[in-house]
């Protein structure tokens, strides 16, 4: 990949719009997750042949998911950037306390599993 295609998916500088600004240090994460599996991939692929069909498939997935992340970052950064975001920015404290209240849901879920099963009857009904 040439320098000219990792310049015009940059999700960091001036022109960059504030979606991604915002969430352009979970996208190189995300990003940089794949492709080591990817290449995890590759490594297992190289040394067990005989299982290739599975890591083959799912090194597959992961490049077509890296490749639809790339379009919609272009996407995105191709929109005006100067228009505000479609989702209004969330605060820190927002985000840590709604990943706190999972928490203590998850907490709930494992500790008691007939509620979850009760909540989940009431829901279908």
């Amino acid at each position: 990949m040439g320098g000219g295609a990792a310049a015009g998916l940059a999700i960091e500088g001036e022109r960059v719009s504030p979606t991604l600004r915002r969430l352009g240090p979970n996208i190189s994460a995300a990003a940089d997750e794949a492709l080591a599996d990817v290449l995890h991939a590759a490594a297992l692929l190289q040394q067990f042949p005989e299982s290739a069909a599975v890591h083959h498939a799912g090194a597959r997935a992961k490049v077509e998911v890296l490749a639809e992340l790339a379009g919609t970052v272009e996407e995105v950064q191709s929109a005006d950037p100067a228009a505000p975001p479609l989702i209004p920015p969330v605060s820190r404290l927002d985000e840590v306390l709604e990943e706190l209240r999972s928490d203590q849901q998850a907490r709930l879920e494992i500790a008691s599993p007939q509620a979850v099963v009760e909540e989940l009857k009431v829901r279908a009904s």
